[in-house]
């Protein structure tokens, strides 16, 4: 029971670390003021790429869509996007109905530096077999420093959650997962639709609970004992923009190589 059980929180801990890794869509080069109504611009690798990691939000009025990992996005003002997610909203189909929404706002913009907040969360149940209810959200705060043709530098941190929880009257059947990290990244643009970046995202703190036949099983994660590694190159032509790559990927001790494969289109209303 044991081993099962760490083979559960191994399985958690890495299916967050791989969400973050195909998450690593909008690590931007030297552009980034993209998001104001009266100066669009279209000629930087990821302009208009609402990602999760970056401080970029998709024009008003447009839309993006992210054919990685379902999200889809639209620029419900100047500086806001609202996304959602259509893999988890489609699990009503397997009588496991989803919803998630999320909210994205870039809250400072001074040419050098820009800034944003991401929430995102999700609701849902499961009705076939074992009956559980389950909650997750997401939260990214980040921070761009552009160096015009030097590049540009994104810091940030983020963290998520996970809890499931049976329909009975008992203790056992529930589970909590939080995980929390920091990005340093840098990317270097080489022409108007093409850069290269890299970046490491350690883990700073994290917790796995299990409640299991009358039995508590927590396991705390400290400062760096999982970390991301990636190497990624960025390309736009008119409307798609592709990104593709590598990460080294270590969680306790195991290591783990994992591909980069980015496809995102994006439509925003041009004036």
């Amino acid at each position: 029971m044991g081993f099962e059980s760490r083979s559960r929180k191994s399985f958690l801990q890495r299916w967050v670390l791989i969400f973050l890794l195909i998450c690593l869509d909008a690590l931007e080069p030297s552009v980034a003021n993209a998001a104001k109504q009266s100066e669009r611009i279209y000629n930087a690798p990821d302009s208009h790429v609402a990602g999760f990691l970056n401080t970029e939000v998709v024009p008003e009025s447009g839309f993006q869509a992210d054919l990685t990992t379902g999200h889809l996005w639209y620029g419900a003002g100047e500086n806001s996007s609202i996304f959602t997610n259509a893999i988890l909203d489609s699990a009503v189909l397997i009588a496991r109905p989803t919803l998630s929404l999320g909210g994205k706002e870039r809250y400072c913009d001074s040419g050098l530096l820009s800034c944003s907040l991401l929430i995102e969360v999700a609701l849902g149940g499961k009705f076939v077999g074992s009956r559980t209810r389950f909650f997750g959200a997401l939260f990214q705060n980040s921070l761009a420093f552009d160096f015009e043709s030097s590049g540009r530098l994104i810091w940030g941190l983020g963290g998520a959650v996970f809890s499931s929880r049976e329909f009975n009257n008992s203790f056992d059947g529930y589970s909590d997962q939080f995980i929390s990290w920091t990005n340093l990244a840098y990317d270097i643009p080489f022409s108007s639709s093409w850069s290269i970046g890299v970046g490491m995202s350690p883990s700073l703190k994290g917790l796995n609970q299990e409640h299991i036949n009358n039995e508590l099983i927590v396991e705390r994660m400290t400062f760096a004992s999982s970390n991301l590694f990636h190497l990624r190159t960025q390309f736009s032509f008119s409307d798609w923009v592709l990104s593709a790559g590598g990460a080294l990927l270590s969680l306790s001790s195991n290591w783990s190589m994992w591909p980069i494969v980015e496809v995102h289109y994006r439509s925003p209303s041009r004036d």
